[in-house]
């Protein structure tokens, strides 16, 4: 796999460098649009980074550009977040491109992380991952069990469930 994503969810630091040590990540991308937990101490600024990169893997913030609360009014209707204007913009694409070219080098295995542990339930599962599976790069997402997932089977969960209304 090409590109994988993880959310810290409840865990420590080490415990989140222990769930990646199976999947030999050399970088982690960092897609919270701020780098900072109120409440996960371990995974704040500065001291995260350092701490990511001193176990070995590459700390990479992209949460500016690809972070779920994107700061540009252009991509906002009625105070929202319009996704649809995001995923056209000019810098969201540029990073998407640059993800993907990065991603299908043989020496880099990505992993994009934020705080929520699902992929389901954050922008990580959502928009993002789901934008680059459009572009034909599936992600394998690590659950905060250790289990895996494909983008590709998440979206055939999400399209199975019976609507409630």
């Amino acid at each position: 796999m090409p590109l994988l994503s993880v959310g810290y969810g409840k865990d420590n630091f080490d415990a989140l460098i222990e769930r990646l040590a199976p999947f030999r990540i050399s970088h982690l991308a960092d897609v919270r649009t701020n780098p900072y937990s109120r409440y996960q101490t371990d995974f704040r600024g500065k001291e995260f980074e350092d701490a990511v990169n001193k176990s070995g893997i590459k700390y990479v913030f992209l949460g500016d550009r690809l972070g779920g609360k994107p700061s540009d009014p252009e991509v906002m209707t009625d105070g929202e977040i319009d996704w649809q204007k995001v995923r056209h913009s000019v810098w969201y694409v540029e990073a998407l491109d640059k993800l993907v070219e990065a991603a299908e080098n043989d020496k880099n295995r990505i992993c994009l992380m934020c705080g929520c542990g699902m992929p389901g339930e954050c922008h990580r599962g959502t928009k993002l991952c789901e934008y680059l599976l459009e572009r034909g790069l599936d992600t394998l997402h690590i659950l905060p069990n250790g289990e895996t997932i494909l983008q590709s089977e998440l979206r055939l969960q999400w399209l199975s469930q019976p609507a409630l209304f």
